[in-house]
């Protein structure tokens, strides 16, 4: 919905096609987008360019993009985010991206649990029937279009209106969110400053290193600071109305993108074949069996527990057997981290006088 709408209201406003660029995995239902793509690139009849990352060694187009990213990532999604810039670079110097449209508009599943929570407190702050068929409604209609993982029990969205929802973040240091109060009495708003002040900061910046490394510009419309800053002066029901997501984009986009993108139901980040990568390259998976074993300074002192938990999640992955999305992405953090220091020993053996030593009782 992000990108279609970008494409859509861009050709309009130049009156003429415009250069599209899609990361695509045929025969690989979990991760594709390319039907839709397809229809949105036929509708806005743009000039189409597509590419299917294949590594002749992810270990090193790991590596790469490590040193890229100056340091661990989140996850494989950086790398067909690199694939696409790889594919701009020489046809474009600038690039519109859907980047931040879910965080501005009310656009993640996670985000249902919020908006039971403000209809129920309408609940006990106005009884009546009104106010409780509209939570009832909204709860069916999520349980429907996302499942019993994104509807809280009643006892629990209950206990939840009682007051304000806050920041959920652990305190892992001072961050912009302790300059900022939570929003009062606004669950919705509060969870989704939280995720644009946070989460959304870390794909930036993985955005910013990845044009970079390709002489682009990315710019991101929803993330003009006028829009922001109306988004969140609105209250929740014109973000997420019922089961929709996004209420107001889906109705600022209606006349533009085509129904079938518009009315999609299910929920599909800027997903890998992550698993599928680890397996073919033999280089990968002698890294990661050693780095699982004998984890690097000062990694070592990992608890346990964690890295017992990984390496069981590892060997599902090498005999192919599926993983959860939170272990793929558990691995992938703990080998990008090992892998960014040995490159940093690495240069700091090159460099001796560049790297400063860290302080004393510093890890």
């Amino acid at each position: 919905l992000d990108s279609s709408t970008i494409v859509g209201m861009a050709t309009r406003l130049f009156e003429r096609p415009l250069s599209t660029f899609s990361c695509v995995y045929p025969g690989l239902s979990s991760v594709d987008e390319s039907a839709y793509i397809y229809e949105a690139t036929e509708r806005f009849q743009s000039n189409a360019h597509f590419i299917t990352p294949t590594f002749d060694s992810f270990l090193n187009a790991v590596q790469q993009s490590i040193r890229e990213q100056d340091g661990p990532t989140g996850g494989p999604s950086v790398l067909s985010q690199r694939a696409v810039m790889s594919l701009a670079k020489g046809k474009v110097t600038v690039l519109l991206d859907g980047q931040g449209g879910d965080e501005v508009m009310g656009g993640y599943h996670s985000y249902f649990p919020f908006t039971l929570s403000q209809l129920m407190r309408n609940v006990h702050q106005r009884p009546g029937i009104h106010t409780f068929r509209q939570f009832q409604q909204a709860r069916s209609a999520i349980l429907e279009r996302a499942g019993s993982g994104y509807v809280p029990k009643l006892r629990k969205t209950w206990k939840m209106s009682r007051r304000p929802v806050q920041y959920q973040r652990i305190r892992y240091g001072k961050s912009v969110l302790d300059y900022m109060p939570a929003g009062n009495l606004d669950d919705l708003n509060t969870r989704m400053l939280e995720d644009l002040m946070l989460t959304l900061c870390n794909l930036l910046h993985y955005e910013d290193r990845n044009s970079m490394a390709f002489s682009l510009e990315s710019r991101l419309p929803f993330l003009d600071y006028r829009l922001v800053t109306f988004m969140f002066s609105l209250p929740p029901q014109f973000k997420i109305r019922g089961a929709r997501t996004k209420h107001l984009l889906y109705e600022t986009a209606k006349p533009v993108i085509p129904s079938s993108i518009l009315n999609r139901k299910d929920k599909m980040g800027f997903s890998t074949p992550g698993q599928t990568w680890y397996r073919h390259d033999p280089a990968m998976l002698e890294s990661v069996n050693t780095l699982l074993t004998v984890p690097p300074e000062p990694l070592h002192k990992v608890d346990t527990a964690h890295l017992d938990k990984l390496r069981l999640a590892w060997q599902a992955c090498q005999q192919a057997q599926p993983i959860r999305v939170q272990d793929e992405m558990a691995i992938w953090r703990y080998v990008t981290a090992c892998l960014w220091l040995e490159q940093m020993a690495a240069y700091k053996i090159a460099q001796p006088n560049v790297l400063p030593a860290l302080p004393q009782g510093c890890s």
